[in-house]
């Protein structure tokens, strides 16, 4: 075995080099996320932009993902900062 080579502890993932297949992939780590609570993807966070033009990141609970759809949904209260937020940035 040549010393210098890399050592791989584990092989590379079959979308590593497949665009299609990774995006596929990351959408099921997200639809998987909102039924885990585990997951790291299931409190992604969100960046909305304030009044003052500055941005603001919040972390949510993830509650639904659809790929179909293109859609993430989150639930947050209507009278938060952060609903007014990204009710304003859609």
């Amino acid at each position: 075995m040549d010393a210098s080579a890399p050592i791989l502890s584990n092989p590379l993932p079959e979308f590593y080099d497949d665009l299609h297949a990774a995006f596929n992939r990351a959408w099921r780590l997200l639809e998987l996320a909102t039924k885990d609570r585990r997951s790291v993807f299931h409190t992604p966070s969100i960046a909305t932009i304030a009044e003052d033009c500055t941005p603001e990141v919040r972390t949510v609970v993830l509650r639904a993902a659809s790929q179909k759809d293109a859609t993430l949904r989150f639930h947050t209260d209507r009278r938060s900062g952060k609903f007014q937020q990204a009710s304003s940035n859609v």
